[in-house]
């Protein structure tokens, strides 16, 4: 993907001392995170942790914030599902930091019950309070990110799920196309079900469209929820209209487009009684079965 130009200033990386991420079991030595987390299930739980300090006059420096009478909050993201795209994201943990407090030791245990797929983990340094000596390059809103650090750990057959996302300028990609000047663009094949997921379908993000790729990198919660459930409503919609009644969606392998696709219908639709009730749905108020496929697609709000 693209670097994101952000409209302010941020904190290098060197003014940052952060510890890596660290997972494991409870109440056992937390070890580096690994890629692939082996010989899990849903009856294991985890524990996740970060650390990190902040060098606060060279952080100052470099946000141009004078003497470094500012405030921020080291906040700690946990979210599980398939794909790029997670399903299910929260902010698990947030600390304040200061000059007088420019550390934070970040810890959360996650139940099992609530991972698939993978472990996706966010530390964000966000600013809290803006200093009095801001100049017009310094950030001054209230959550505006100044660093932050991630990492996804597979678990399950989460890496065979995973959704391929690349941002390319539609201009010259799509020329003269009805969707030149569209946000996204998702590339599949409907009749190739049980094909792998991470190789059969590709989501294309407009780099041309600059606001809205920074809002897409950025993880901006309307975005991200628009395009993943606009995602996930054209092709679950373009598969039951053409066979739904007789199709059998939980026969496909983990990991396959179909498996994925009766994924999102599961966590959409889980009291409409099958995928038969679902089709009754799309074909009599399809505007329901898309704003239902939109809300699932919800991954969370920001708290402080």
């Amino acid at each position: 993907m693209s670097r994101i130009a952000y409209p302010y200033l941020r904190i290098p990386d060197e003014a940052i001392q952060f510890s890596g991420w660290f997972v494991g079991d409870p109440n056992a030595p937390l070890l580096p995170a690994p890629e692939v987390l082996a010989d899990w299930d849903y009856a294991r739980d985890l524990v996740v942790r970060g650390s990190v300090q902040i060098d606060w006059d060279s952080a100052s420096k470099s946000l141009q914030f004078g003497e470094g009478d500012w405030l921020a909050s080291a906040q700690l993201l946990i979210g599980t599902g398939q794909g790029q795209l997670p399903r299910q994201v929260q902010y698990a943990q947030a600390l304040p930091l200061s000059k007088q407090n420019p550390s934070a030791l970040l810890e959360v245990s996650v139940p099992g019950s609530t991972l698939s797929s993978q472990l996706v983990m966010r530390l964000t340094i966000a600013l809290t309070a803006p200093s009095t000596e801001a100049t017009p390059l310094s950030p001054v809103l209230k959550g505006s990110r100044l660093w932050e650090s991630s990492c996804d750990v597979l678990i399950e057959d989460g890496g065979s799920s995973r959704f391929p996302v690349s941002a390319i300028g539609f201009g010259a990609a799509f020329a003269g196309k009805p969707h030149e000047h569209a946000p996204w663009y998702v590339e599949w094949r409907p009749e190739d079900l049980s094909g792998d997921f991470s190789s059969k379908v590709v989501l294309y993000v407009n780099s041309d469209e600059e606001t809205f790729l920074e809002k897409f990198l950025l993880g901006d919660r309307a975005t991200i929820q628009a395009v993943l459930g606009g995602v996930a409503s054209h092709m679950c919609s373009t598969i039951l209209l053409r066979n739904g009644k007789d199709l059998d969606l939980e026969g496909f392998e983990e990991g396959s487009v179909g498996a994925v696709m009766n994924h999102w219908l599961s966590q959409a639709f889980p009291n409409e009684g099958g995928l038969a009730g679902v089709v009754r749905l799309l074909e009599s108020d399809p505007g329901a079965f898309n704003a239902a496929l939109i809300a699932s697609a919800d991954v969370g709000e920001q708290t402080t």
